[in-house]
């Protein structure tokens, strides 16, 4: 009998399954049931609007704070879809290595929620009546980025020796390209700046608490 270890399975592969089941479930014919689904999927990104209640709504009350979570799962179509989980893995798996599976995890959502809390922020502030979602796994993934960015920028200020060999620069100049796509129509800029802030200081403050607990 094969049985499936999930402490074998990087959080990384498990994040993209998810990410993939869930694309599927709104989309695909058999699961969609006329678009009941997607309409609810959909309507668990980020809006000021709720498309099935038809009321303005906002994310930090209590029944919808589900949706700084859910939004981070969604995804508009294949190739949103596929772009988010080639960022994930090409950053996820080496990040995991660095940080281990517990951290990698945390950092993971933590990068979500301050992606999230930022659009929804700005959406309230500068656009209350708005209802287009905003919604996809790239704030997330480039928590991880900006966390991988945030380890190897604070060990080359306190000239630490890096065991990983972490080049900061190329991570710097990629989580920068991301920011100026995010001018671009259709893309979030605050969900690319919350999740880049959010992770690089998550790093940055791990990098820290690591190297303390060095000493001890």
């Amino acid at each position: 009998m094969i049985g499936i270890q999930l402490n074998k399975i990087s959080y990384t592969k498990i994040l993209i399954i998810i990410n993939i089941l869930i694309f599927l479930i709104m989309y695909f014919p058999l699961f969609n049931l006329n678009g009941l689904f997607r309409q609810y999927f959909i309507s668990s990104g980020i809006m000021s609007y709720d498309l099935l209640s038809k009321s303005y709504t906002t994310v930090f009350s209590i029944e919808n704070s589900y949706r700084l979570i859910t939004a981070n799962f969604l995804h508009s179509g294949p190739t949103h879809l596929v772009m988010n989980m080639m960022g994930l893995y090409i950053l996820g798996e080496p990040t995991e290595s660095v940080i281990g599976r517990k951290n990698f995890i945390l950092i993971y959502i933590l990068s979500a929620l301050g992606t999230t809390m930022l659009c929804a922020a700005v959406n309230i502030l500068f656009n209350p009546f708005g209802f287009e979602p905003v919604l996809g796994a790239s704030g997330a993934v480039l928590g991880i980025g900006g966390c991988l960015a945030g380890i190897a920028v604070y060990r080359k200020i306190n000239n630490i020796y890096d065991p990983f060999q972490i080049d900061y620069m190329p991570l710097l100049i990629m989580l920068g390209l991301n920011i100026f796509v995010g001018l671009f129509p259709g893309i979030s800029l605050t969900g690319h700046l919350g999740g880049i802030v959010s992770g690089f200081a998550l790093g940055y403050f791990l990098a820290r608490k690591i190297e303390q607990n060095r000493f001890k």
